[in-house]
């Protein structure tokens, strides 16, 4: 009888844990748009709407477009082609390898920074 009792406390235990808990009602609006290069948008938004077409995201009295981030990446990848091409010619290593690596730095930092791609509010 007393594991029985053990028992049923236990299975009470874990029912409340799981299911009693109180509902937590959300009355938010996620909205997103993929752009070109694969970037997706997106903003969260508590209280209010948000709005998206193909390739903007617009709330919290902010437009996210996939020029901004597209442009970006294209950047980005030159990049890192042109680091490709700077490597494969390298024959001496060491110095080679130096500037190679610090001519991607330097085109990155043509490239400015990331541009937003999420939101919340």
């Amino acid at each position: 009888m007393r594991r029985f009792f053990l028992m049923a406390g236990l299975v009470m235990i874990v029912f409340l844990a799981v299911y009693g808990r109180p509902a937590v009602v959300s009355a938010s609006q996620v909205c997103t748009a993929t752009c070109s290069s694969g970037t997706s948008l997106s903003c969260n938004v508590a209280s209010g709407t948000c709005t998206s077409s193909g390739t903007s995201v617009t709330c919290c009295g902010q437009t996210l477009n996939c020029v901004a981030i597209d442009a970006y990446n294209a950047c980005r990848n030159t990049c890192e082609d042109r680091y490709d091409t700077c490597i494969n010619h390298c024959t001496v290593k060491d110095s080679c390898v130096t500037n190679c690596n610090t001519a991607l730095r330097s085109c990155w930092s043509q490239c400015g920074a990331r541009p937003t791609t999420s939101l919340s509010c």
